[in-house]
């Protein structure tokens, strides 16, 4: 059986619909993206899973801007010119995690390690060049990159690479989108793309 036919024959006997929520033309797909999934109820918000375990949190590691939400979530500000600008970001393990990138140049180039198992969200802002050559390596939770294309910032996420977990793993975009980024898919239950 070849395997668009046999995807599709998976896809029927699980209930699912290619219409929910497929990755389109803003990602490269050099493997499957999965297919659908539903909000959460009891778990982290924006999961496939429902029951996503919350992450711990605990004390806010140093490397932490500030911790919020019961200090489950670590913020790492990256504010200010060049400020994190080819640098390695890794979010800490047992934490969600933010990235804030503001100013130009402020992630460009850098390397954000989500968390291996909490939320991880990266929001690019419009000053020009935030996460432009940047990759994301999104966890085994839910993860979200936030550019902002606004103010003719038309390069704010310009060939990002996103690396998708398991979980849901999307891109929204703000603005008109000159160089988008680019969604590597893999195994993720929902990817969306550049919106």
């Amino acid at each position: 059986m070849g395997q668009k036919r046999q995807w599709a024959v998976w896809a029927v006997a699980l209930g699912l619909t290619a219409a929910s929520g497929g990755c389109g033309t803003a990602f490269t797909s050099d493997t499957q993206p999965g297919t659908g999934g539903s909000g959460g109820g009891g778990g982290s918000a924006n999961a496939c899973d429902p029951d996503y375990p919350a992450s711990p949190g605990g004390t806010c590691p140093s490397l932490c801007t500030q911790c919020n939400h019961n200090d489950t979530e670590c913020e790492i500000h990256c504010h200010g010119g060049n400020a994190c600008l080819g640098q390695a970001v890794d979010c800490p393990a047992g934490f969600d995690c933010k990235v804030s990138c503001m100013g130009g140049d402020s992630c460009h180039k850098t390397t954000i390690n989500c968390p291996p198992d909490g939320t991880c969200s990266v929001v690019c802002d419009n000053a020009g060049w935030e996460c432009s050559d940047a990759v994301i390596n999104c966890g085994a939770g839910p993860c979200n990159l936030s550019c902002d294309y606004s103010n003719n910032a038309t390069t704010t996420c310009g060939n990002t690479v996103m690396n998708c977990g398991v979980e849901v793993c999307s891109i929204s975009c703000a603005g008109t989108v000159d160089v988008p980024p680019v969604q590597h898919c893999g195994a993720s239950c929902e990817c969306n793309p550049c919106t």
